[in-house]
């Protein structure tokens, strides 16, 4: 599975794929196991969950909610929704019901980030201009703090010249 291969080369991250006997139907339960306190994983969480959609279509809002409930359930703060196209609602898709919503809801009602991971992540992952953990990072604060349209340097921190 290409997203326990990805997750795994985060030092301290072991994926751990569900058993034939779980009553959860997560694909993936991710846990930090790592000695050292890190920054970036302390904002994922001790454990976050993983769940696959390889489909032809953009996932819908059921199927988010879904995930969201059980990370909801699962008393973790943090789950990758992989989803090769994408979620309803976004630009891409023109319209229709809004996955973003349901995202953007579980997160002001609970805390819960949800981030969604598509092929054209996965290809800056490929082509070296991404690493896993960074495109976590900027998909949690994407849900957090809405998208940026450019980094911001030390230069425009200091000056207060972020336009």
């Amino acid at each position: 599975m290409l997203a326990a291969y990805l997750l795994s080369h985060i030092v301290g991250c072991f994926p751990v794929r569900k058993s034939e006997t779980s009553d959860f139907e997560n694909d993936l339960v991710i846990r930090n196991l790592s000695r050292h306190v890190s920054p970036a994983l302390d904002i994922l969480g001790r454990y976050f969950l993983v769940e696959c959609k390889n489909w032809k279509n953009t996932v819908g809002t059921h199927e988010i909610a879904y995930f969201a409930n059980r990370v909801r359930y699962g008393r973790v703060r943090f789950g990758v929704l992989f989803a090769r196209e994408g979620i309803s609602g976004d630009a891409e898709d023109g319209g229709g019901e809004n996955g973003r919503f349901m995202i953007h809801r579980a997160y002001h009602q609970d805390g819960i980030v949800v981030a969604v991971v598509t092929a054209s992540d996965l290809q800056r992952i490929c082509d070296g201009t991404e690493s896993t953990l960074a495109m976590l990072l900027r998909k949690h604060d994407e849900v957090r703090f809405g998208a940026w349209s450019r980094a911001v340097g030390p230069r425009d921190q200091l000056l207060g010249d972020t336009d």
